[in-house]
């Protein structure tokens, strides 16, 4: 019982760490885009 609560516990733990990656990028992608755009506004106008 207490083996099957630990790999529930550890399954968990992985797709809490794969879903802090994924929005890490997404942060990561964004920052980016928001850093181009305003690098390219300037010279636009």
């Amino acid at each position: 019982m207490s083996t099957n609560i630990k790999n529930l516990h550890i399954n968990i733990l992985r797709r809490e760490k794969v879903s802090l990656k994924t929005n890490l990028k997404r942060a990561v992608e964004a920052g980016i885009t928001v850093v181009m755009i305003r690098l390219n506004g300037p010279q636009k106008t």
